[in-house]
């Protein structure tokens, strides 16, 4: 019996951006690490290996222990994923929604989903848990459905939807999302967040001439360091986003080949159209301007 991964095999152009995005990511982190690694190994040389203290090495010795403890700090700020505005069910409490999922699973050669929410959004989406374990050790996928997504769609359109989510869950790749993912918070609190130490900079460049050139020297390499972890990480993000291309068209292949491409063609547009009206009308409830009779309702393109 000829298996679904033999009937939508990996194109070449898929491969070449996985390995293009894990070099990227493995390069990216390898500099990140070996500049912090390597101011604090210059600390630590001239603060405690050195025989004798010299006014210059304890400059140079603060300075690195200082710039080390920049770079580190970004790391004790990855943000897990947020579960807000999501309500979870169980397969007691949903035993018909948990049987069509993991059928669905199984038909697709894909792991089931370790947990599933319900939400308000427009969206039927696969999510996991981020923390910097995760860059060593896998999390297991969750599965989010919006229930205005199951109030516009038909059941086939739903589970062309839903059969493309789980095209996600078969991609190994998605590993490579997750790391970048972590690695776009350790780049953005570094180049974007502004704490104490900033404050410390700022305030050591204002005191006293004999002093303060100390804190110049300090802001004009922290000031190096953000530009160039900043300019690194766009090439990164812009090859993770070509990898995300590519894996959408690989999840749409898996959803076609087990529900037919009618059904996720009108699916997707149903849903664009519902994400649509949806946004039309928040925004309108904001103006404080919303009236019945301009509302629409998702659940009219069920019958359109």
């Amino acid at each position: 019996m000829t298996s679904l991964a033999q009937l939508v095999p990996l194109p070449a152009s898929y491969k070449r951006r996985v390995w293009l995005a894990v070099t990227a990511l493995v390069g990216f982190m390898l500099l990140y690490f070996v500049l912090a690694g390597w101011f604090l190994y210059t600390a630590y040389r001239v603060l405690i290996v050195a025989d004798a203290f010299t006014f210059s090495g304890l400059v140079v010795g603060v300075g690195g222990l200082f710039l080390a403890v920049f770079m580190l700090k970004p790391l004790f700020f990855v943000k897990r994923g947020t579960l807000d505005h999501m309500l979870e069910v169980t397969a007691r409490e949903q035993p018909r929604l948990f049987a069509f999922l993991h059928a669905l699973a199984d038909s697709a050669e894909a792991p089931r989903p370790h947990r599933v929410f319900l939400s308000g959004e427009v969206n039927a989406a696969v999510f996991y848990d981020l923390s910097l374990v995760n860059l060593l050790f896998p999390s297991k996928k969750n599965l989010q459905i919006g229930l205005p997504l199951v109030n516009a769609l038909t059941f086939g359109e739903c589970r062309a939807v839903l059969a493309h989510e789980f095209g996600h869950f078969t991609q190994a790749s998605m590993a490579v999302l997750r790391w970048s993912q972590i690695a776009h918070q350790i780049a953005g609190n570094l180049v974007a967040r502004r704490d104490k130490l900033d404050e410390l900079l700022e305030g050591l460049s204002r005191i006293d001439l004999r002093v303060a050139w100390v804190g110049w020297i300090l802001s004009l390499v922290v000031w190096s360091i953000r530009s160039l972890v900043d300019s690194v990480f766009h090439g990164v993000v812009l090859l993770q986003r070509a990898l995300s291309r590519e894996m959408e068209f690989q999840a749409d292949l898996v959803a076609v080949s087990l529900t037919g491409s009618d059904a996720l063609i009108h699916g997707l547009y149903r849903l664009q159209r519902c994400a649509l009206s949806t946004a039309s009308e928040r925004a309108t409830r904001s103006r404080g301007t919303c009236s019945r009779s301009t509302r629409t309702s998702c659940s009219a393109w069920r019958t359109s």
